[in-house]
């Protein structure tokens, strides 16, 4: 049950910082006259934080399921994100007309902070308790 909680605390932390980085770097777009460049950035983000979301949960039913099936729930989530990944970059360059550029900019940076989250936690230089 710690782990779990541990789990969910992390990914909470992961998808605020997410949020905020590319809110930050979509404001300063905005601000150079770039709306369009924010609205896909503040897109991308968001669908990256939602993929964050996915995974913790896979992670999560994975660990309650170990010993019956807990790969198979692992590959399946990995498939409802690629599926959610496919339609949602679809959605916004076909149909809302997103800034592809930006759309992708921000899942880069969102993982990027998500990598840096998880170095600072499983890294070489992990804080120790």
């Amino acid at each position: 049950m710690d782990q779990q909680r541990d789990l969910i605390n992390q990914t909470g932390r992961v998808v605020a910082r997410q949020i905020v980085t590319v809110a930050a770097v979509a404001a300063l777009a905005w601000y150079l006259g770039r709306p369009d460049m924010a609205k896909g950035l503040g897109y991308g983000g968001g669908l990256a934080a939602l993929l964050a979301a996915m995974l913790s949960a896979s992670l999560q039913r994975a660990a309650d399921h170990a010993g019956e099936g807990g790969a198979r729930i692992l590959y399946r989530g990995a498939v409802e994100r690629f599926v959610v990944v496919g339609v949602a970059v679809i959605l916004a360059a076909a149909v809302w007309g997103l800034h592809i550029g930006g759309v992708i900019g921000g899942l880069i940076i969102a993982h990027v902070v998500s990598f840096i989250e998880a170095a600072s936690l499983y890294g070489p230089r992990r804080k120790t308790e």
